[in-house]
Order: C-alpha cells, then sequence, then structure tokens
C-alpha cells in the first residue's frame, strides 16, 4: 500500500469510530456482489440476517451493494433493526 492510501485511511478512522459511537456495535458482513435474488446463497444470506437481527437486536452492516450485501441488507430491514451500509473504493480494481 503506498503512503497516500495510509494516510487516507488513517483519515477515516476517527470518522468511521464516531458513527460506531452513534449507531453501536453491530454484525457486519461481507460478501460477494455476484449472487443474485433468488440463488440459494443469496436467500440463504438474507434469512441469516433476518434472525440475526431480530434475535439480537442490533445493527447490520454492510457494503450495501449488490449479492450477499444487498442480502443482508434486505434481512436486516426484515428484521427490523438499523442497517448501515459503508462503501469501500479499492483503487487498485
Amino acid at each position: 500500500m503506498m503512503v497516500p492510501e495510509l494516510l487516507m485511511l488513517a483519515g477515516e478512522r476517527p470518522r468511521c469510530s464516531s458513527l460506531n459511537t452513534r449507531v453501536g456495535r453491530g454484525i457486519v458482513y461481507f460478501g460477494s456482489a455476484r449472487f443474485e435474488p433468488g440463488t440459494p446463497l443469496y436467500e440463504k444470506a438474507k434469512d441469516l440476517a433476518r434472525r440475526l437481527a431480530a434475535t439480537l437486536q442490533c445493527p447490520s452492516w454492510s457494503g450495501g451493494g449488490k449479492g450477499i450485501m444487498g442480502a443482508v441488507t434486505h434481512g436486516a430491514i426484515h428484521g427490523c433493526v438499523r442497517r448501515q451500509q459503508v462503501m469501500v473504493v479499492l483503487s487498485f480494481v
């Protein structure tokens, strides 16, 4: 990783910490954007997020994109908890 990217990440940390303080700790989901609604893994991720959200009553965090991240966002909505989405920009892609 180059020095400018390290400095950029260091600058993001206080904002992330502040957001975490306001919203609270929760479940963080990572996943592929390649799975479409209706596929078995998409539906399993959605159901898992719904059940965990309903049981634990804590925020759900994801990348907010398509695929698994979208599935857990929809699952958290049905589990009736706050959900947060964080966009990560990869400069090397």
